[in-house]
């Protein structure tokens, strides 16, 4: 194999992984080797929709297929429309990044000439005993369809006349958790309506260890949405964390005091006590990720939670082209010592520095770029046509916000797809889940 022949290799086909593909495939002729997209998995998953998925049984008609068409895409078509770019669908079992050498499951080598890391996050337990076992984690679409297969056959006993309720918990308050709780509730809300429930038919709880929700917004956020939440008839925990699963009973306790603390300084309400037991249906935790295991084989330099370090520029100290973006990479922050947020704005930004500084490896015509640490718009879909959006100092509630959000998807799309392609999802999805509201 001659060095013209050695292909860059992009492992992962998330938001960096496919953005990055984009991106190397509009300069194809310049750089003149061949691009591989290698990924397990037959379809892409936009993550901050499943809850859309996962609570669309609200009306007896809807498709499930028609609802996944919205958020999940065939690789092998996305890829398609990035000439020159190959996918692979395989399962990578070893990477060494010395030699630049990839073998796949099928026993298939692949030499590389550069090597780029973006395999995402998986669900991250903590240890809590029971909790992987029971608990469902809102990360792909077998967990969407779970989910709302579990409700839909609880609507289905109701219909046929059964005395059951539905108490569902949902383990962590950043942006994932308060979504879908507010989905779910306000979903309740629409069935109470429609006469299929009663207000005491179903319950849904969220169980976050900070004191406030949403962390990475401001205090004044945060009780926006702790407000929200409740007057939905969301049950809000704060300072309080899952000490263990037991079959269908989940048993919270206050979180453990940090130097300093003491016991009244928390909110959590049952502090007194230490621990409660409740029985839960449904427990959905959202509470944590962590770059996937898989990284621990490739012998690179990561942080407790399993995420390669790398410089600005993406790559990797003392590995030569070899780069990691995404979850799975923590470029941190030289003036406040703070890693990058674990979001899909992150990792397509991430995976454009990443181009430029391949890109210029193979002696095409660009300026090298560098990570900036830009400041991210948060805009958290609260149920309904409701949101909170944080654009920098300005915060939008309400309708306004839901706008903001669904710019946010829209903008997804266009980073990934064509134009007239990006337009079409975009609003094909608004008409599908509209129906959830």
């Amino acid at each position: 194999m001659t060095e013209r022949e050695k292909p860059i290799v992009i492992i992962g086909g998330g938001f960096g992984g496919l953005r990055l593909a984009r991106r190397l495939s509009a300069y194809r002729g310049a750089l003149a080797r061949p691009i591989f997209l290698i990924d397990q998995n037959e379809h892409h998953v936009y993550t901050p929709l499943l809850y859309e998925v996962a609570s669309a049984w609200t009306r007896s008609d809807e498709d499930e297929e028609r609802l996944f068409a919205k958020t999940t895409f065939r690789l092998s078509e996305v890829v398609s429309q990035y000439p020159g770019v190959t996918f692979l669908q395989e399962r990578v079992d070893a990477v060494d990044c010395m030699t630049k050498t990839v073998t796949l499951s099928s026993g298939k080598i692949i030499v590389a000439d550069t090597i780029v890391f973006a395999l995402g996050s998986e669900p991250d337990f903590f240890g809590i005993p029971g909790l992987e076992e029971k608990a469902l984690a809102l990360k792909t679409r077998e967990s969407a369809r779970v989910i709302r297969s579990r409700i839909t056959a609880f609507l289905e006993k109701k219909r046929i006349g059964k005395e059951v309720d539905l108490r569902v918990f949902v383990g962590g308050g950043g942006a994932t958790g308060v979504e879908l709780a507010a989905e779910l509730a306000g979903a309740f809300h629409c069935l109470e309506r429609d006469g299929v429930l009663g207000k005491s038919d179903w319950s849904v709880t969220l169980v976050e260890a900070l004191p406030r929700l949403l962390g990475m917004t401001t205090p004044a956020v945060s009780e926006r949405a702790k407000r929200r939440l409740e007057s939905l008839g969301i049950k809000v925990h704060l300072d309080t964390c899952i000490k263990r699963v037991e079959n269908d009973h989940v048993v919270l306790a206050p979180r453990p005091l940090r130097e300093g603390e003491k016991m009244e300084q928390l909110v959590c309400e049952f502090r007194s006590e230490f621990e409660k037991t409740f029985e839960t249906d449904l427990l959905i935790w959202t509470g944590g990720v962590r770059s996937v295991s898989f990284m621990k084989k490739t012998g690179l330099l990561l942080d407790r939670k399993g995420r390669v370090i790398v410089h600005g520029g993406m790559g990797i100290a003392d590995h030569p082209s070899v780069y990691a973006i995404g979850d799975c990479a923590i470029p941190t922050n030289p003036i406040t010592n703070t890693p990058v947020p674990l979001l899909a704005q992150a990792a397509i930004s991430q995976a454009d520095i990443a181009a430029t500084q391949i890109l210029a490896d193979h002696d095409v015509t660009i300026q090298r770029k560098v990570y900036t640490f830009p400041n991210f718009v948060y805009a958290i879909p609260l149920g309904g046509k409701q949101a909170i959006a944080v654009i920098g100092s300005t915060t939008l509630t309400g309708f306004l916000g839901w706008l903001v959000r669904q710019g946010s998807d829209f903008l997804y799309f266009l980073s990934l797809f064509p134009f007239p392609v990006a337009l079409r999802l975009f609003f094909s999805g608004m008409r599908a889940y509209s129906h959830n509201d």
